[in-house]
């Protein structure tokens, strides 16, 4: 079903520290005023990782039979615990890859959603745990993979990189309010795109 939308991340897909529910909800909103027929569903999880994504994508999308499939995962393997990346490049590769694939061979539209750059003032270390940091540096990598992946299968890639300031941060990492109402504009037009 065209009409039915599954987007799969990590806290920012979840919304987490906005009070409207991230730009996910926003776009769910959305779609429902303005669709009938219309389902949209926001599958991200606090911390989750391509790994994560990866081990609970088949029985989720199979459930909701999403016509429409948005991956905004990534961030999370780029994190630095203790000086080391959470998931190593080729892992990451790899996992992303399976993933578009798998909701390609579902005959899903599929939408890669880039990262976004962090405030490295605090996100290096991250205020809850001083073993982990956030670098762009190594984001860019990461993102790397999801424009590569995302060109090679000619899927849409959404670009976050220019998105947003410091001020559209609560923590360096999280959007604020502000920040997720950026997110869910870039992405609505997007959606709309494709239906």
């Amino acid at each position: 079903m065209e009409h039915r939308i599954g987007i799969w991340g990590d806290s920012i897909t979840w919304g987490a520290v906005d009070r409207e529910g991230g730009w996910a909800d926003r776009l769910k909103r959305f779609f429902l005023e303005k669709y009938d027929d219309m389902e949209v569903y926001n599958l991200g999880i606090s911390g989750d990782t391509s790994t994560g994504v990866k081990a609970r994508f088949e029985v989720e999308c199979s459930a909701r039979e999403t016509g429409i499939v948005v991956f905004a995962i990534g961030i999370n393997d780029a994190m630095s615990v203790g000086g080391i990346q959470k998931t190593n490049l080729t892992t990451f590769e790899t996992n992303y890859r399976w993933l578009v694939e798998q909701a390609q061979a579902r005959k899903s539209k599929v939408v890669c959603v880039g990262l976004l750059r962090v405030d490295e003032s605090k996100t290096v270390p991250v205020r809850w745990n001083s073993t982990i940091s956030y670098h762009n540096e190594d984001i860019e990598k990461y993102d790397a993979i999801i424009r590569k992946v995302a060109k090679e299968q000619e899927v849409p890639y959404v670009l976050l990189e220019d998105l947003f300031t410091p001020e559209d941060f609560f923590d360096g990492l999280h959007p604020n309010d502000q920040g997720h109402q950026a997110l869910f504009k870039r992405m609505k037009d997007v959606m709309e795109s494709l239906l």
